[in-house]
């Protein structure tokens, strides 16, 4: 990724190390971050360069006090930085109604978020990392595929752990669309996943590791 260097004349670096060194030692963990939330390597960069901005902003303010580590304190400004990106990306984007019916809801779901009949189980090992690893990449991939604000929704749920309520308030959507969006998303990435990891793709995991 390419991220400008930084203008760190007049910051006071005292306890935090050298300003200029955080691209070196930041950017790449920065970006990564920022890319499985947003989704876009263009967007991703200029996320973690606004980041890197404000935390220079913040020292000439004397505002870093020292409580938390630099890649801590860093990632805190950045995850500021993506929700307001997506507050301005849906703040005159009126959500529709027609996402799905009842019937596909209840038919799935229960009043709780939780499904009716469980799916069948993957067949993956929680102790074994490397099924796992795999797996978490289809997710990730199948996430993707999912619309925008679906897409958005479950990130900020599975990765960030924010609330209903936040998300709501992210996303400028009702209690109610936000379910239809999650019952929709869950299904979907459910369809995704089972035609990703299929019996052959297990075994070629399996190959591969042995």
């Amino acid at each position: 990724m390419q991220i400008s260097t930084l203008d760190d004349s007049s910051a006071s670096a005292d306890g935090i190390g050298n300003p200029a060194s955080w691209v070196d030692l930041y950017a790449d963990y920065l970006y990564r971050f920022a890319i499985i939330r947003v989704a876009d390597q263009d967007t991703a960069e200029e996320l973690v360069q606004e980041t890197f901005i404000a935390a220079i902003a913040a020292i000439k303010e004397n505002r870093f006090h020292g409580k938390s580590g630099k890649k801590t304190w860093l990632t805190g400004i950045l995850k500021h930085k993506i929700i307001d990106h997506l507050r301005r990306k849906y703040r005159d984007r009126a959500l529709p109604l027609e996402l799905v019916g009842e019937d596909a809801i209840e038919a799935s779901f229960d009043a709780n978020g939780s499904w009716r009949v469980k799916p069948g189980q993957w067949g993956i090992n929680p102790s074994e990392g490397y099924e796992r690893k795999e797996l978490a990449k289809i997710i990730m991939a199948c996430i993707e595929t999912l619309q925008e604000r679906q897409a958005d929704a479950v990130r900020l749920r599975e990765l960030d752990e924010k609330t209903t309520e936040e998300i709501c308030k992210i996303l400028m959507i009702s209690t109610t669309n936000y379910w239809v969006l999650m019952h929709r998303a869950r299904l979907s990435l459910r369809r995704c996943v089972d035609n990703h990891w299929t019996t052959d793709a297990r075994r070629e995991v399996d190959g591969e590791k042995r």
